[in-house]
């Protein structure tokens, strides 16, 4: 009896634990299930958080990323400049200063020095230059004078951008600094403006003339009768004219004059063309016949080749050119990138300090800036520009949208005709991410997918091309693998309204680019110099003209790199480097976080396109100036960092599956126990033969209905295990 009631306990305790084991391993299911999944929605808001920057005030987070994704912290960090991310990545990371970057952007600047200016001029030849560089900076920006009420409101962050320039000293060694105080011939941007102005040319060679007359005749008793004597006009009245308007000795007096006179021919020259023969043009306040002041201008033109010699004479040296002055000017790289306190030139004709350099590489504080930065924004909050230049467009760039304030670069109102430049573009270093396939994420940078980059007032699209991986080095010496992207350049936007414009009121006024080369944007033209911007060399190799919105140029002029001959460097690593122009943005696809961008761009001046007063027989041609790399590399903590965001949802999965696999087993576990005791409890035994066993009394009467025994089974039999026990009294 008491064989038999030990085997059912065993059959209910082992059942019971199978049971259980497998109820507590589904509840593991439904718990970690739930946790887990919990974690990983969590962790992609989070990553959805860091993407954003709503506000500066909010302390509190929630999620595996912890503080990280606080918007004060994030504004914090948004707002640090160079030296505390530098400091940041030492102290806080604890890695070597080796390895972390200076949160500085790295430049690079190559040069071009022309080799023949006189036969350039002379339209002898066209035009050669020489490669110099490179010349390794660094930019260090920092974003100040925040607007932290609009920020908390609006949801855009409103700045001015403070930028210094520095020597890279581990990159730049002795051959790269002398480059600085090396000279150079390149064409002369403060002349070059003469040539984007209407009249300019006249202006500035007509009053040479007016003064060169004064100094020649220096009895100013004769001056009222020079009108007469040099340019056929009547004596008295007109000459007398004459005299008022060019020849005093204020030279901003004669320059107007003279400006005035120009304006005013036109005009006269264009009711002249329409039948009307008594036009007439301003000689001072006096009205001259159109026909009197086209001869005049002939007269004016005849004094040229004499005001050149002069010019020469007074100011060949200054230019340091010889015979090629004043189109061409020898400066130091310095001056011509405008790389420290004082650096820049001017023209010594003109004495305009207007364009102090190409590059301006130099401390300066720009207007304000606005970046989208609200997560209810939707894609454009991922700090996409708002405003550059305090502008939210630019209407200085269609000569048919009027400024109502000068000032203010976007106070006109867009039309069928005016059509001011668009901002647009990420400049926050980062694509939009997509989030590892999460409705929170975005296929806007899906390989084949086109996203602007907005950088030094240009949109420049960039196409993505292509998936790839690398290794990270993380804190610990080990590697881990890094997904990516590659986004190349795609196209450069160029301005080419109304380019078939027949001049009628409400055609419009062909834009900018209508009469540029392939493949070149005038980024000059708020300047009013004749300065464009390309890729570098001019090589548009794998350039789609279509796709590059060359649709709507009547015709281009010429291809720019058939009208000039580039010399390369060579004999140096980065000389012989054959991807050191590559345009490019490497970024991680889950958050979209920029980690290696190399933007190049080529600055180049074009000469001859307005025939040259002093050189007519110039050819047109853009000749490169210079080119400027901007590099952004993340440091190696940086980079780990962002393979650690890239793998925290993996993580959470791995975990995940872990625990699956324990409840799995645990299930199995269970199973196997409950299997095994109703396998105990139902299988049959075998018959056994009856055996005879004597019993002996320790107790009680044989009468009694109860009998207290003890069974003493015989030594040959190993257990009671299937017996059958008959009890003999």
């Amino acid at each position: 009896m008491a064989l038999c009631c030990g085997q059912r306990k065993l059959v209910v305790v082992g059942g019971l634990c199978g049971i259980g084991l497998i109820l507590v391993s589904i509840a593991l299911f439904v718990a970690g299930g739930f946790y887990f999944l919990q974690q990983k929605n969590l962790s992609i808001q989070n990553a959805e958080d860091l993407l954003y920057i709503d506000g500066t005030l909010e302390t509190s987070f929630e999620g595996p990323l912890g503080t990280a994704v606080a918007e004060q912290t994030q504004f914090s960090k948004w707002a640090w400049n160079s030296k505390e991310r530098f400091d940041d990545c030492v102290q806080t990371a604890g890695r070597s200063a080796e390895t972390c970057s200076r949160g500085a952007y790295q430049v690079q600047v190559v040069v071009f020095n022309v080799t023949n200016p006189l036969e350039v001029v002379l339209g002898t030849a066209k035009p050669k230059v020489q490669e110099i560089g490179p010349l390794y900076l660094y930019s260090m920006k920092s974003r100040i004078n925040v607007d932290v009420n609009l920020w908390n409101a609006e949801k855009v962050a409103r700045f001015q951008l403070s930028e210094t320039f520095e020597i890279d000293a581990e990159r730049c060694e002795d051959g790269c600094k002398a480059l600085l105080d090396m000279e150079i011939v390149v064409p002369n941007i403060g002349w070059g403006g003469l040539m984007e102005v209407p009249g300019g040319q006249q202006v500035a060679l007509y009053s040479f003339a007016c003064i060169g007359i004064q100094q020649t005749f220096a009895d100013k008793t004769k001056w009222p009768a020079l009108g007469s004597i040099l340019f056929g006009l009547d004596a008295g009245s007109e000459s007398q004219a004459f005299a008022s308007a060019f020849l005093v000795t204020d030279v901003a007096q004669v320059q107007a004059s003279v400006l005035k006179f120009m304006q005013s021919l036109k005009a006269a020259q264009a009711e002249a063309a329409k039948g009307n023969s008594d036009a007439k043009c301003l000689m001072g306040t006096y009205l001259l016949n159109v026909t009197k002041c086209t001869n005049m201008e002939g007269t004016f033109k005849g004094f040229i080749p004499t005001v050149l010699s002069t010019l020469r004479t007074l100011y060949g040296s200054a230019y340091g050119v010889g015979d090629a002055m004043p189109i061409f000017i020898k400066k130091k790289v310095r001056d011509v990138i405008g790389f420290g306190p004082g650096a820049g030139f001017s023209d010594p004709i003109l004495g305009n300090a207007t364009f102090a350099s190409y590059l301006a590489a130099q401390d300066s504080v720009d207007r304000f800036q606005e970046l989208w930065m609200g997560s209810d924004q939707g894609l454009k909050g991922l700090g996409t520009v708002k405003k550059y230049q305090d502008a939210a467009y630019d209407c200085r760039i269609d000569a048919d949208c009027k400024l109502s304030d000068p000032d203010k670069y976007d106070s006109c109102t867009a039309d069928a005709t005016c059509t001011p430049q668009e901002y647009y573009g990420y400049c926050q270093n980062h694509f939009p991410g997509q989030l590892w396939g999460d409705a929170l994420g975005s296929e806007a940078a899906s390989v084949g997918s086109s996203v602007p980059v907005f950088f030094s007032g240009q949109s420049v699209p960039m196409k993505v091309v292509s998936d790839n991986t690398l290794r990270v080095r993380a804190s610990d010496g080990s590697e881990k693998e890094l997904r990516y992207r590659k986004a190349l350049f795609d196209y450069l936007p160029r301005r080419l309204e109304s380019c078939n414009s027949t001049g009628a009121p409400g055609s419009g006024t062909p834009g900018i680019d209508c009469d540029g080369p392939p493949h070149t944007t005038k980024v000059g033209a708020t300047r009013r110099v004749p300065l464009y911007g390309s890729l570098a060399l001019f090589d548009h190799t794998g350039i789609d003209e279509a796709a590059l919105g060359a649709r709507g140029q009547v015709k281009a002029p010429y291809n720019a790199e058939d009208r000039v001959d580039i010399i390369r460097c060579k004999g140096t690593p980065w000389c012989d480097d054959p991807d050191k122009y590559s345009l490019y943005v490497k970024f991680e696809p889950e958050l979209g976080f920029w980690f290696d961008a190399a933007l190049p761009l080529q600055l180049a001046f074009r000469v001859g396109q307005t025939p040259s007063l002093l050189y007519p027989n110039m050819q047109d041609s853009l000749i490169p100036v210079l080119i400027s790399i901007i590099r952004n590399s993340a440091s190696e903590p940086a980079l780990e960092q962002i393979q650690m965001l890239q793998g925290v949802p993996s993580r959470i999965d791995g975990a995940q599956t872990i625990l699956l696999g324990v409840i799995i087993a645990g299930i199995v576990l269970g199973c196997i126990i409950c299997i095994g005791t109703l396998y105990v409890k139902f299988a049959k035994s075998p018959e056994a033969e009856p055996r005879t066993i004597s019993i002996g009394t320790e107790r009680g009467e044989l009468a009694g209905n109860t009998i207290d025994c003890a069974v003493v089974l015989d030594k040959e039999s190993d257990s009671a295990e299937n017996e059958k026990v008959v009890i003999v009294i």
